[in-house]
């Protein structure tokens, strides 16, 4: 005796109770939901086909009323603008965080230069205090020469 094996609705029926215990209709879970019958290629096949027919009717523009499609529009737009008003919210703090960032880097730079130019100043006074003290180190050393002879 024949199989009678697994047909498109029979797949549509287990995609959508996969579907609505939110789970994923992969074709491995519509195989374990139609009891471990029916080939891989077969099931793909019928998954194929019914979403194709899904986005068809969901396409089909002719099938929406006009008071959906005004409310469609009206949505996309709000969104839009919303989206936008994000978007330029964040530019201008963007913007706000760059300028400040660049202050900081401006006022940096000018701590650094001073810091660089107080350094100079202090290494030209460490020198004349290093030459000062070989000079009196010098004088020291003439002056004990002289008294031991």
């Amino acid at each position: 005796m024949a199989r009678g094996g697994i047909n498109k609705a029979l797949v549509s029926s287990a995609r959508e109770t996969l579907i609505s215990r939110r789970e994923n209709p992969s074709i491995d879970a519509i195989r374990v939901e139609l009891g471990n019958t029916g080939s891989k290629s077969t099931i793909h096949r019928y998954l194929r086909e019914i979403e194709e027919e899904a986005a068809a009717r969901l396409d089909d523009e002719a099938l929406l009323s006009q008071p959906i499609k005004e409310l469609v529009t009206r949505l996309a737009s709000t969104l839009h603008q919303e989206a936008q008003a994000t978007i330029d919210k964040s530019h201008t703090e963007y913007q706000h965080q760059v300028q400040s960032l660049s202050t900081q880097i401006q006022d940096l730079k000018g701590t650094i230069s001073g810091v660089k130019k107080m350094l100079e100043e202090k290494e030209t006074q460490l020198q004349a205090t290093q030459n000062e003290f070989d000079e009196a180190r010098s004088c020291v050393n003439e002056l004990k020469k002289r008294k031991s002879s």
